[in-house]
């Protein structure tokens, strides 16, 4: 018995290390290190911003979330609509398939002191939904340059997204 209780352990503990997060990863000829993460029941976030940047005054930014009580991405996604703060435009839904969802849309700070241009794919895999998320931000009120780089990237990050896998992000 004890040696199935110790076996035990060592797997539990393998697995856990196999979980934890990537610290630095690539996207669309891009370089991100990992900022910060939370794991919760429901929910497990990691977030990537570019080197030397901050979750305070990020330009662009990867992010992973697995809900493992969810099996359906409509589900996720109503929910995750009504905490999201209010897009400025509806959010475009492209179907991938029936368990692959990407939406794409942009916020703008109440305060309009940024926008934002999201990307998030929600898909149903290995028993659970798991979303990728790219995320572009502008801060300087000018949303020009926002609005000339997204229609520069848009469909390379899409892709990108689209392309995006739970090893991606964990070791």
């Amino acid at each position: 018995m004890k040696l199935f209780v110790s076996l035990l352990i060592a797997l539990t503990i393998t697995g856990m290390a196999l979980a934890a997060p990537k610290k630095d990863l690539s996207f669309a000829k891009m370089k991100f290190v990992h900022a910060w993460s939370d794991k919760k029941k429901a929910i497990t976030t990691d977030e990537y911003v570019e080197p030397g940047k901050t979750l305070d005054n990020w330009q662009h930014m990867l992010a992973y979330r697995s809900y493992p009580t969810s099996k359906e991405p409509t589900s996720v996604i109503k929910t995750y609509l009504k905490q999201i703060k209010k897009p400025t435009q509806e959010p475009s839904v492209y179907r991938r398939s029936d368990s692959d969802l990407m939406l794409v849309f942009l916020i703008e700070a109440p305060d309009k002191s940024y926008a934002e241009f999201n990307i998030h794919r929600f898909v149903a895999e290995d028993g659970m939904v798991r979303s990728y998320q790219f995320a572009a931000r502008n801060w300087k009120r000018d949303f020009s340059s926002l609005t000339a780089e997204v229609k520069e990237n848009r469909e390379k990050w899409m892709e990108a997204v689209g392309n995006l896998k739970q090893s991606d992000f964990n070791q």
